[in-house]
């Protein structure tokens, strides 16, 4: 059958009422920006679990976390510290994006409103921040 005919969404099964609703996928990219890589990266492994994506989409967050450290090292190589965390959160953010773009829709449709991010995710770019930091001083 042609890809295009074929529903997208028949797979998704209804979440349980008392199931932890999963963080907006497009307010993550406050965490990557302010929190780095590792931030968003946990935020979307964590998130993973909650939007019942399968253990695929979870090794596809740690390569797309490691790549948004490679990107804030090579920044930091190049001698470009200022943006580097930034970059690095960013596009780290842009590839989780894209790996729980798919489950996010769905749980959107079928299952209502996410969960606010905004403890967590403050936690999770305060604890990125930090250690990014002690990584940059410790490199200088």
């Amino acid at each position: 059958m042609d890809d295009l005919l074929r529903p997208s969404l028949q797979e998704h099964e209804p979440a349980q009422a008392d199931a932890a609703k999963p963080w907006r996928v497009s307010s993550q990219v406050y965490v990557g920006f302010f929190g780095g890589a590792l931030a968003v990266g946990l935020i979307a492994f964590l998130n993973t679990y909650r939007l019942r994506c399968p253990d695929r989409s979870r090794l596809l967050v740690v390569g797309a976390t490691l790549a948004g450290c490679a990107a804030t090292a090579t920044m930091l190589v190049l001698g470009i510290e200022r943006p580097s965390f930034q970059v690095g959160g960013v596009t780290a953010y842009g590839l989780v994006y894209l790996i729980q773009r798919r489950a996010d829709r769905a749980f959107e449709i079928f299952d209502g409103d996410h969960e606010s991010l905004v403890r967590p995710g403050i936690a999770a770019a305060l604890a990125g921040w930090f250690l990014s930091l002690n990584v940059i001083v410790w490199a200088s």
